[in-house]
């Protein structure tokens, strides 16, 4: 069949992060982590320069695959991400400031740039009064400002439907390989042909952390469990949005089977969090779009779920014991509750006026809650500024969402607000900020819907989008 170029230039939008995802996976198996760096780095940045759009939905396949790499020390830095990541960040810094962005578009990123500030105060403050932190708190202040930056950045590259539509199928596709390579490490019960990028430690060593009683948790190649059931929630939330625009029932059918097959990973990882944000997040999908029929059905399944598997109800022991009053709120979290209240401690007790307001960014620990991190990391001023955020930015999705009329927008809308929902949720018991790949994702579909919901509400015609 005759492909005319404009159709050859539409597929090598898919094609080249696919292939380049591949060979990466193939050059991950046989070579040395130096041979995959710098052929991930020159890669992005030829085609960073040649068509941005491309090289961000390049990197978007390629980087739960460079994940992998989370055990491999190079050039000093923990892992190879610290270096990709700083030079996504410089790129993109680039990108805005040669493009001209006028980010302030964007509703409400005038909070985000408050947000950033905060960030950046605390950063100086912690160089000036800590000079030993300073290669810490420059670590963090880079990861949380990464994501801000795909935020400001993404609606100007992915402009059209079009575009954006590839990015989520792009999104979509790159969690195909490490669910797969995640199948085959839980089916042997080790690596296997993997087995070179473990550290060889008892609780990562096979693919699963072990826990009392036997229970194991699925982590695949990966640091925890987190990272397998992120990928999942990304099957889940974007897949159900596209089963909306999907017209071919044979895709439909197959994307709804790799979501359904998909819901075991998540169940083997036993992440708490992981099931409350998938619960949460389809529950919130279908009561906005008034799906009774479908919410009902997910809360007894829910039920159901809990009522007949022993391994669930566990992993909610000291949980379900603190709420009866049989339980210490120091068991609770897996042992976070103490956690929570020794920083608290330490800040009411231990900070200084000056510490209380701004932080110790690099100079103390993760308590495993993001109010707390913020609170020690960054101060009041700090967390005061992210709780401007989030409740403006989920405001605004929020309003947007029920004011839409284009069906395409309306849904990108309920899926940004749906992402923010559940990762507003996954700050009670953990450091989503920190989570750099989850930021990169949601606050890109977060900017970009935003963006699109200004463009209609000023009337702009749809075909500007198309």
């Amino acid at each position: 069949m005759y492909i005319t170029s404009k159709k050859l230039k539409s597929e090598l939008i898919y094609i080249i992060p696919i292939l380049v995802g591949l060979i990466f996976t193939l050059i991950y198996v046989r070579y040395n982590i130096l041979t995959f760096v710098l052929l991930a780095i020159i890669l992005f940045i030829a085609l960073f320069f040649l068509s941005t759009k491309v090289a961000f939905l390049l990197l978007f396949f390629v980087r739960p695959i460079i994940d992998f790499y989370w055990n491999k020390p190079l050039f000093g830095l923990k892992n190879p991400l610290y270096i990709i990541g700083g030079i996504v960040v410089l790129l993109m810094i680039m990108f805005i400031l040669i493009r001209k962005i006028n980010f302030l578009k964007i509703p409400y990123s005038g909070l985000i740039i408050f947000f950033l500030l905060t960030q950046l105060i605390a950063f100086i403050m912690t160089i000036f009064t800590n000079s030993q932190a300073w290669f810490n708190a420059s670590l963090i202040f880079m990861k949380i400002i990464s994501g801000f930056l795909f935020f400001l950045a993404m609606p100007f590259i992915f402009k059209t439907k079009k575009d954006i539509d590839s990015l989520i199928n792009i999104i979509l596709l790159s969690t195909i390989i490490p669910l797969a390579i995640s199948f085959y490490v839980w089916f042997r019960g080790d690596p296997g042909i993997f087995s070179a990028y473990f550290s060889g430690g008892e609780e990562i060593g096979r693919g699963v952390i072990i826990l009392s009683q036997g229970l194991q948790r699925l982590s695949g190649l990966y640091q925890g469990t987190f990272y397998i059931a992120f990928l999942i929630l990304l099957v889940l939330f974007f897949g159900t949005f596209k089963l909306y625009f999907l017209k071919d029932n044979k895709w439909r059918n197959m994307l709804l089977i790799y979501m359904l097959i998909s819901l075991i990973p998540l169940y083997q990882t036993y992440f708490r969090a992981g099931w409350g944000m998938a619960l949460v997040g389809m529950g919130v999908w279908f009561l906005l779009k008034n799906k009774k029929f479908s919410f009902i059905f997910l809360i007894v399944g829910v039920i159901l779920f809990f009522l007949f598997s022993e391994s669930a109800q566990f992993r909610f022991t000291n949980e379900f014991a603190f709420l009866r009053g049989t339980g210490e709120f120091e068991n609770i979290g897996s042992g976070r509750g103490s956690e929570w209240l020794r920083y608290i401690d330490i800040y009411f007790h231990q900070f200084s006026p000056l510490e209380k307001l701004f932080g110790k960014m690099g100079a103390i620990g993760n308590p495993e809650n993001q109010f707390l991190y913020l609170l020690v990391t960054t101060g009041i001023f700090g967390l005061l500024g992210y709780f401007v955020l989030m409740i403006g930015i989920g405001w605004k999705l929020f309003k947007s969402f029920r004011r839409q009329r284009d069906n395409f927008n309306k849904n990108l809308l309920l899926l940004a607000f749906v992402l923010h929902v559940v990762f507003i949720l996954a700050t009670v018991g953990g450091t989503p900020l920190l989570w750099v790949n989850a930021q990169w994702v949601v606050w890109s579909i977060i900017g970009i819907a935003l963006y699109h919901a200004r463009l209609s509400d000023h009337n702009h015609p749809i075909s500007q989008y198309e």
